[in-house]
């Protein structure tokens, strides 16, 4: 790490020891932009890559970016993704989602949870995704392993 990362951990360290709740406060306080015309996220979206599999050094905004991530994942860390493994459902807006989604509570939303592995098997990405249902739907293709 470089001086400023080293800088950057040890405030963050000591901002997580003597004050938890920063977070809570800093997560409150953000904007976030709208992505339609009409000012609703298209999809909730958190995604988890495994730990040093990106490899961001100390630039803090390597992960900022949604495509600087898929590019990262895809190409700048040598690992070669291989399977992924999803889960997809549907259930209603809890009160939080509906206000983000601009929905009604209640309204259906379809949901994604997926984990994605590399050429050895190891975890490269988790995601858990939530969507509404009137603005999207999930298209899959069905492939017979080679070795069956």
């Amino acid at each position: 790490m470089t001086v400023a990362a080293d800088e950057l951990l040890a405030r963050l360290t000591e901002i997580r020891a003597t004050d938890p709740e920063a977070v809570r406060r800093a997560l409150a306080k953000r904007q976030r932009r709208p992505l339609l015309q009409r000012g609703s996220l298209f999809l909730i979206a958190a995604d988890h890559p495994a730990r040093g599999v990106l490899k961001v050094g100390a630039d803090p905004m390597a992960m900022a970016d949604r495509g600087e991530l898929l590019r990262r994942l895809l190409t700048a860390s040598g690992i070669h993704l291989r399977l992924a493994s999803q889960s997809i459902g549907a259930r209603s807006a809890q009160p939080r989602e509906a206000r983000l989604l601009k929905v009604i509570r209640s309204a259906p939303l379809l949901t994604m949870r997926r984990i994605s592995y590399g050429d050895a098997g190891q975890p490269v990405e988790y995601g858990s995704h939530v969507y509404p249902a009137e603005r999207y739907s999930f298209e899959m293709s069905v492939v017979a392993d080679s070795r069956t």
